[in-house]
């Protein structure tokens, strides 16, 4: 039996923060912006096109293709700026893209560039943009924009009420803003001054990501400090730049290689905080999760940030196509990690998602080619026919659950490569917890029921506090408030994760052993109340027994004795002086049997002191040391020569040794030897009574200290029963410890 998760379980979902509600739409209102700048990009593919691309006010972008006419001309493309366009001042790009529009492709325009305060005139033959051209350069911007838009509506879908979505969600949605307001930047010109804006906030998107995903690493109020500095730096450039955009072309490139500079610093930081996330990882599962957002962030972000550098402090040329293009294996690695390894705990939703879809494009399909073959093999026409569509909709409709059904087991299998029934597991064990008949078995029936389920390596229902940190997936087992233990399991045998559906089996079963623990627990009390209400109600028939004893034959005994000592006084008789010492003692024996029998029946309370054990064993060899010899029996006292001490009532104490000892006599009339031990190791102290005679028979070992049970015919069954009360109201326990042909062992442990 075994037991804080893992597994790590996906916390309760919340109701969905309020800056999540607000920041839902604003990720809807940039589809059409995305839509909209698609549009007017692909405008380019039909009108004439310069040979390279630059920003509204003249500064030639680095973002190109090699075979372009701009490139191939010589064109400084890492930070010249366009002065005039055929000996015209030059304007604006949408202008310049305008004029160009407007002439026969081909044409030549003289530029006159500017770089590093040098001036030079390039020829630049206008082009056909064709479609690989823009699926290298827009496409790419636009096409990794709308699946970073798409992640981040999934993520807010899926888990508004977890940090580390939230956070996702922000990141990929001004990513998507940078991609798609890039393009414009440098094609439109629609919402040229939004591009600084959203483009500052990017580090500081990249930071709060860095800090809460895949888990917090500072308190939320640090994280919000840290965010709101940088993004009050950069946003402070950003407002720089779009003042100075056309009065200071030159401070405007600065400025900006400053954000990209503070880019890629903070997308390195990011790198060494996931990298941080997947060492510190608890469980087998969360270093998988991050393993994966790791190694796409590795290789999405990492090579763009160093070229960045080498863009802005080297001032190597080279076009950032290639560059964003790799930013599409981070959405790739994180959608790989919420469908396949359950990142965000969404893996319910998308499990079902998946399997409904399936299904019902199956469905449709079934009904596409069911219609088509009616038209085409039976009768034409068949297809419009309402009486054919209601008989195949009808079809549909009764196997559509059926279908989804094994659809979804598919889906299961693929996903998790398991197709766990967690209700029918749930109501088997249910039955067979409610018939067990101790804890050990409800153990073994839950830990079988679950090795089986899962095919895990091992399975363990543990009631007490040891660690198992090499658990895959634990849930704790409670009854309300109270622990009961822990129901932990190692891997999968075949390597997969756990799905939400065999979290929930684990977490069902754990419950249910803990109602059945607690039950057993009950029943136990219960039966522990009974024995001890009976107890109670022998005693007060025993006290009520023994008081009607003690007023009718106390009285009359004390005549009879009194009468035979005086007649055995009287006696010149020897022989008549024997018999009458012999009823004299079986008198005496009776009414001795009457003191114990009230002695047992009322309460009593012991008066403690510091006892020596020794001295008080020896006392009782003292007394039956006259007894033992007419016997032959050697009196043997083991241990010390004093002590050791405890606090105990010194008569109760002895009358239990005298009682055990005397006992042991009885059955040893030809010889043998008798023992008293004690010891003590600084805890309970120890007392051990031997005998050598022929032991207890096996049948009734465990009935020696119940109340009027005996094997011999003379005994009443109250000697045992009196040395338990006495010393269990003294707080200790007395046993037979062992017992056999070759003698008996009685043990006493007092505290």
């Amino acid at each position: 039996m075994r037991a804080d998760s893992s597994v790590s379980d996906p916390p309760p979902r919340r109701r969905a923060p309020r800056r999540i509600v607000l920041l839902a739409p604003l990720l809807l209102l940039a589809l059409p912006l995305l839509v909209a700048v698609t549009l007017d990009s692909a405008r380019l593919l039909s009108d004439p096109f310069p040979g390279f691309l630059l920003w509204d006010n003249g500064k030639l972008a680095a973002f190109h293709m090699d075979a372009w006419t701009g490139p191939r001309a010589g064109l400084p493309l890492n930070g010249g700026r366009i002065l005039a366009v055929d000996g015209r001042p030059f304007v604006s790009g949408a202008a310049l893209l305008a004029r160009v529009a407007d002439e026969p492709l081909g044409t030549g325009f003289l530029y006159r560039v500017e770089q590093g305060g040098v001036a030079s005139d390039f020829h630049v033959p206008t082009m056909q943009l064709d479609a690989s051209g823009y699926a290298g350069t827009f496409g790419n911007y636009l096409a990794n924009a709308a699946v970073f838009f798409a992640l981040a509506i999934l993520a807010i879908v899926l888990r508004p009420d977890l940090p580390a979505a939230r956070a996702l969600a922000i990141v990929m949605g001004i990513l998507g803003l940078v991609l798609t307001l890039a393009v414009d930047f440098i094609a439109s010109y629609r919402f040229t001054f939004l591009y600084p804006l959203v483009q500052a906030l990017m580090p500081a998107a990249i930071a709060n990501f860095a800090l809460i995903f895949p888990v917090e690493r500072v308190t939320p109020r640090r994280r919000a400090w840290i965010v709101f500095a940088i993004a009050f730096i950069t946003l402070l450039v950003a407002v720089s730049e779009i003042l100075l955009f056309h009065s200071d072309p030159a401070a405007v490139e600065r400025l900006d290689r400053t954000v990209y500079l503070l880019f890629s610093a903070i997308s390195l930081a990011m790198l060494v905080s996931l990298g941080d996330a997947l060492f510190r990882a608890r469980s087998p599962e969360s270093r998988l999760q991050a393993a994966v957002v790791f190694a796409g962030a590795l290789a999405a972000f990492l090579l763009p940030a160093l070229a960045i550098l080498v863009f802005v402090l080297l001032g190597w040329s080279f076009s950032f196509t290639w560059v964003t293009a790799l930013f599409a294996f981070f959405p790739a690695s994180v959608l790989y990690a919420v469908v396949r390894h359950d990142l965000l705990a969404a893996e319910r939703f998308v499990r079902l998602t998946v399997g409904y879809v399936v299904a019902t494009s199956v469905v449709v399909l079934a009904y596409a080619v069911g219609l088509g073959t009616l038209d085409r093999l039976l009768a034409q026409g068949a297809a419009s026919s309402p009486a054919a569509n209601f008989v195949l909709l009808l079809l549909l409709a009764v196997s559509f659950d059926p279908l989804r059904r094994w659809v979804q087991t598919a889906v299961d299998r693929a996903f998790f490569r398991s197709t766990v029934d967690a209700a029918s597991i749930l109501e088997e064990s249910s039955t067979s917890l409610a018939l067990l008949p101790d804890a050990e078995a409800v153990a073994h029936t839950v830990e079988d029921l679950l090795q089986r389920a899962l095919s895990l390596e091992w399975v363990v229902l543990d009631t007490s506090d040891a660690a198992h940190s090499d658990a895959a997936i634990s849930e704790s087992v409670h009854f309300r408030e109270e622990r009961l233990g822990v129901l932990a399991g190692g891997s999968k045998r075949s390597g997969a994760p756990f799905s939400a559906a065999e979290r929930d089996l684990v977490r069902g079963l754990a419950a249910q052993a803990g109602l059945a623990l607690r039950n057993l627990g009950s029943i136990q009390a219960l039966r522990e109340a009974q024995s001890a209400l009976l107890r109670s109600e022998r005693l007060a028939a025993i006290g009520e027994f023994a008081g009607a004893v003690a007023h009718g034959i106390r009285n009359p005994l004390a005549g009879i004795r009194a009468a035979m000592q005086n007649a055995r006084e009287c006696s010149g008789d020897p022989a008549m002086e024997e018999s009458l010492s012999s009823a004299l003692s079986e008198v005496d024996r009776l009414e001795q049997r009457m003191r114990s029998l009230l002695d047992f029946s009322r309460p009593f309370e012991p008066k403690t002191s510091v006892v020596d054990v020794r001295a008080l064993m020896e006392a009782v060899a003292r007394t039956l040391r006259s007894r033992a010899e007419r016997q032959q029996v050697e009196i043997r006292i083991e241990g010390p020569a004093s002590g050791p001490q405890v606090h105990t009532d010194p008569d109760f104490l002895e009358e239990v040794l005298l009682e055990l000892a005397g006992n042991a006599l009885r059955y040893m009339p030809t010889g043998g030897t008798l023992g008293f031990q004690a010891t003590s190791s600084g805890g309970p102290t120890t007392l051990r009574i031997s005998d050598t005679g022929p032991g207890v028979p096996a049948g009734v070992r465990d009935r020696v200290f119940e109340l009027f049970f005996t094997t011999r015919a003379d005994g009443t069954g109250l000697g045992l029963a009196m040395v338990k009360k006495i010393v269990e109201r003294q707080g200790g326990s007395v046993a037979l410890e062992s017992s056999g042909p070759s003698g008996t062992v009685f043990r006493i442990d007092l505290p």
